[in-house]
């Protein structure tokens, strides 16, 4: 049904099939942003990254494939009509970048998101700190200062990484 651009109707197909209990899964979830991208809906698609990362569901570059430049051209538009995004969504963004090795990119996202007044949290550290990782161990050793300087406690994610990161 995707491949003859039914896009709307694969959406309605999965939304049944979830809400009949079928366990969602990282494939099935892949085609679901898929469509949404295809329907130009990347709010949509933003929505169901989201929800993998609630359910566990670790996303990898063939989530956005294809989509990551439309994806953040996005999130650079709701920017610049003044609609700032919530920390959740700079947390997707900023993980799905560094997963793409585009970590100069999240890097900026992570920097821009002060500017707009919004606190990052102990994961969106821990993305940048992870994405730093051993080849840039001493800048991710200065963000994990940084981060404890800011009022944000490291968790046992925060504290692996930099010790990892420094073998």
């Amino acid at each position: 049904i995707v491949r003859m651009k039914h896009y709307a109707t694969v959406v309605t197909l999965i939304r049944q099939t979830i809400l009949s209990g079928v366990e969602a899964n990282t494939y099935l979830l892949c085609i679901f942003i898929n469509c949404f991208c295809c329907l130009n809906r990347v709010d949509c698609s933003f929505s169901v990254l989201g929800n993998m990362f609630k359910l566990g569901l670790d996303s990898d570059v063939i989530t956005c494939n294809g989509h990551l430049d439309e994806a953040l051209e996005v999130f650079q538009v709701m920017q610049a009509k003044g609609i700032i995004p919530s920390i959740v969504c700079y947390n997707i963004v900023i993980d799905v970048m560094w997963k793409s090795g585009k970590l100069k990119i999240a890097k900026e996202i992570f920097s821009s998101l002060f500017a707009k007044g919004l606190r990052a949290n102990v994961r969106t550290y821990n993305m940048i700190i992870h994405g730093l990782g051993k080849g840039l161990a001493n800048e991710a050793y200065d963000l994990f200062r940084k981060m404890q300087e800011n009022g944000c406690s490291p968790d046992d994610c925060s504290y692996c990484t930099i010790i990892l990161g420094l073998l």
